[in-house]
């Protein structure tokens, strides 16, 4: 009598097995699917885009900057699908422009409020039990620009002078919390790569001794107030053609201090500086090389050798000695982070002195 075969058990196994390696391949492609999703930058719808386009929206000396509609009108747009919903308003009231974005996705909603052309505030508000990240971003006319980050129990607060300057202090949560952000209504910004390419460019500065004679420079600005027209005009026309390296020291002066002629001839030397289209590289390395608050920014950087130019350069600048050791461990450089910070103010001071000298 021949013996039969069950051969139920193995086959029911095969069949289970290639169920196992479906599901396995269905979540891969899931998953990739996401991170994918995840990876690619979100951007305005076009039609509100095109109505952002109509307006000179640029960022100058490292801030944001919004110019006027011509002709000057007010707009209103929105789009909703099943997954997304947003609204756009602009309101030109002659030179002065307000926007007011809203974003609403799944996982998170955005609000973006520009008013009198210059001063933003920016939230991201998380809305799925998976998204804990919160970022509101301000920055106003004339104080500095902030940036505050939670997720969690974690929170960080950056300020600068600058967006440039912002990017600098830290690169990684910038490039992750704030950049993505702002470009929803300016995708051509890429403000983390340009932030790349200007630290590249100021760090093969570091080296080079400031590019002006600070007493010259004095000199010019004690001249703006001469009692003489043509001495004033020809300070003003010497401390525009000495360029925008000039800048972060005129930049130190306390226009308190200063009479009302040397006031409006210095702020006109000062925008001319800053007021262009669109922050270049070429043009932003001018500007900030010879800025203490630079340097001293990328003196907290994680990279020794970074650390170690950034001390090089700031040493040309502040007329105290300062002591650092790029290579210390992280709580004695925090100490010595804090005296150079005193002797930068001190430099300061110490040139506005120079400057009301009789």
């Amino acid at each position: 009598m021949a013996t039969q075969l069950n051969n139920s058990s193995p086959v029911r196994a095969g069949r289970a097995l290639r169920a196992a390696v479906c599901l396995i391949a269905m979540a891969l492609s899931a998953l990739f699917a996401a991170q994918a999703l995840a990876a690619t930058p979100v951007i305005m719808h076009p039609t509100l885009m095109a109505n952002v386009r109509m307006l000179d929206l640029h960022i100058s000396g490292g801030k944001i900057v919004c110019g006027p509609l011509e002709p000057p009108r007010s707009m209103n747009s929105s789009h909703r699908n099943n997954t997304r919903g947003e609204k756009l308003t602009i309101t030109c009231n002659g030179p002065s422009v307000t926007l007011h974005y809203e974003l609403k996705l799944p996982e998170w909603e955005l609000s973006y409020h520009l008013s009198g052309g210059r001063e933003i505030t920016l939230r991201r508000t998380p809305l799925a039990a998976t998204d804990n990240t919160k970022v509101e971003f301000t920055q106003t006319a004339e104080g500095p620009l902030v940036l505050r980050v939670e997720k969690g129990d974690e929170r960080r607060t950056l300020a600068a002078s600058s967006l440039w300057l912002l990017m600098l202090d830290d690169p990684a949560l910038c490039a992750a919390e704030l950049a993505p952000y702002l470009e929803i209504i300016h995708p051509q910004w890429r403000i983390a790569q340009r932030a790349e390419a200007l630290e590249r460019a100021l760090l093969r500065t570091s080296t080079q001794a400031p590019a002006y004679d600070t007493r010259q420079i004095l000199g010019w600005v004690h001249q703006l107030g001469d009692g003489r027209f043509t001495a004033r005009q020809a300070a003003q026309r010497q401390l525009t053609e000495a360029g925008p390296v000039v800048l972060p020291l005129l930049k130190q002066f306390d226009l308190g201090q200063l009479d009302a002629e040397q006031r409006y001839r210095l702020k006109q030397v000062m925008r001319g500086f800053v007021d262009e289209e669109d922050d270049s590289n070429d043009r932003l390395t001018l500007l900030m090389a010879g800025d203490a608050w630079t340097w001293f920014t990328l003196m907290r950087r994680d990279d020794a050798e970074v650390r170690r130019q950034a001390y090089d350069r700031l040493k040309m600048l502040v007329s105290a000695p300062v002591k650092f050791d790029a290579a210390a461990p992280a709580e004695e450089r925090a100490a010595q982070l804090a005296q150079i910070e005193q002797a930068i103010l001190q430099s300061i001071q110490q040139t506005r002195e120079r400057l009301t000298a009789p």
